[in-house]
């Protein structure tokens, strides 16, 4: 499951032990390790639950010359091919996990890095050369991330319990929200229950600089890639399902944990 936390300040210095705090209150996310990184702006926080890489794979990650950090909660399917072209480009690896291509293609591509993933996942990137942070959320937001902005600091979490244990949130119930829940039995997206807490939106990536921030649509659901393309109808739509059903499954089975499924 994993879980990330984090602070991003430009006005005044991040104390890494909110982010700690931050951390601990999603500890269950995360069982089998913790890591932090910090400096003047920015403080990351994981809780990892190992699954790719289990020995060497540790958040927050970075590039080979220490300018780019990621922390990340998710599964990158495409990563060994990922990591492939990578390493023929001349990046260097200190490990065999997922998250450890993102600092790499981030280098590469930019923020058209995310296009690239195939995944499900909710990544947030310290550039230390453009004191810049990269939010990012897969396509369909099966991936947990929320925020909040107030002038210009962020601060964000996979809960919303996590941004409220910053200290730096005020704990309010929003208005809108709760009417929503009254009405439509949860919050209207992106808005929550708590008062300027913000769930971020699935296909987007949002960065904060000096400048300000800014939030951009990277994917549209349900739109449809090739309008030539005849629909397929019957028996044939049925083997494309299984072809297409095999294959997600497929890529979804981990390498070095223990997994089945059992009948009840």
């Amino acid at each position: 499951m994993c879980g990330i936390v984090g602070i991003v300040d430009f006005d005044s210095p991040v104390d890494v032990q909110r982010v700690r705090h931050m951390s601990n209150i999603i500890a269950y996310r995360g069982p089998d390790g913790e890591g932090y990184w910090h400096n003047r702006y920015a403080a990351l926080g994981s809780r990892r639950l190992a699954i790719v890489d289990v020995e060497k794979g540790v958040q927050p990650t970075r590039n080979e010359d220490d300018m780019i950090y990621v922390v990340f909660n998710g599964e990158i399917y495409n990563h060994r091919k990922l990591r492939s072209d990578l390493a023929s480009r001349g990046h260097h690896f200190r490990s065999h996990s997922d998250t450890e291509v993102l600092p790499h293609l981030y280098e590469e591509l930019g923020l058209e890095f995310v296009r690239e993933l195939d995944g499900i996942f909710a990544i947030a990137l310290w550039d230390c050369r453009r004191n810049l942070l990269v939010l990012a959320r897969d396509r369909v937001g099966v991936k947990p991330l929320f925020y909040h902005l107030k002038g210009r600091r962020l601060i964000f979490a996979s809960e919303v319990k996590g941004i409220l244990a910053s200290g730096k949130c005020d704990i309010a119930v929003d208005p809108q929200g709760l009417s929503d829940c009254f009405f439509y039995s949860h919050p209207l997206f992106p808005s929550t229950f708590w008062s300027g807490v913000r769930d971020m939106e699935p296909g987007t990536v949002l960065t904060l600089s000096r400048e300000g921030v800014s939030q951009e649509r990277y994917f549209t659901p349900m739109k449809r890639l090739n309008h030539d393309r005849p629909l397929l109808r019957g028996g044939e739509a049925i083997k494309a399902f299984e072809k297409i059903f095999i294959q997600a499954v497929r890529k979804r089975l981990p390498d070095e944990v223990i997994f089945g499924v059992r009948q009840v």
